[in-house]
């Protein structure tokens, strides 16, 4: 399926963006 290479590109920048709003998040605090 070519809509599951995309999805799991989003699925990674998600997880990615996720993680540096938590570490920027736990970081300042």
């Amino acid at each position: 399926k070519i809509l599951d290479l995309p999805l799991s590109r989003l699925n990674v920048l998600r997880r990615i963006v996720f993680k540096d709003i938590l570490s920027r998040r736990d970081g300042p605090t």
